[in-house]
């Protein structure tokens, strides 16, 4: 159901990542922002191909340097925004995170590590205990609270630097 894996030969829908064109990269290098997408509309019970789903992102002009930089930030919120009825985002500021989604069933977070130009999405989808984060590079799978798992990101030298917090239905 939900995609925890971005490497080469991982399959979805049949296609191994390296052939799953985005811009002039491809899903495995470059496609996280739609990996962490298409995980939060999964979590919304949404039947959407993962194709479908890159294709919408790249239409809201998502490609960040032709998709060799992933997806643009703003584009997946807009993506968002169109398909859930509350979307909430803010760029750094990351204490308060917590606390602004905490009525939220889903974020995508952006991270950055230091001294590299690495970044990378990932998805948190709500459950009892606080989110599970999917193919995240942080304890991938496993039940956390959000600052739980942004100290863990800091623990590994990356910087987060962008949340979306997503409301299924009001």
């Amino acid at each position: 159901m939900y995609i925890n894996d971005q490497t080469d030969a991982f399959m979805v829908d049949g296609v191994p990542m390296k052939d799953i064109s985005f811009g002039k990269g491809n899903i495995s290098l470059n496609g996280c922002g739609v990996i962490a997408a298409y995980n939060v509309i999964m979590s919304a019970g949404l039947k959407d191909e993962f194709v479908k789903v890159k294709d919408d992102v790249i239409a809201l002009r998502g490609l960040n340097l032709f998709g060799l930089l992933g997806a643009r930030p703003g584009a997946l919120k807009q993506y968002m925004k169109r398909r859930f009825p509350k979307v909430w985002s803010m760029y750094g500021r990351s204490k308060c995170w917590e606390e602004k989604t905490k009525d939220m069933d889903a974020v995508i977070i952006l991270l950055k590590w230091k001294r590299s130009l690495r970044m990378h999405y990932t998805a948190g989808i709500k459950n009892e205990n606080g989110y599970t984060f999917y193919n995240s590079g942080v304890e991938d799978g496993k039940e956390m609270t959000l600052n739980e798992f942004l100290l863990k990101a800091r623990k590994d030298r990356a910087t987060p630097i962008y949340c979306i917090g997503i409301k299924k239905c009001s």
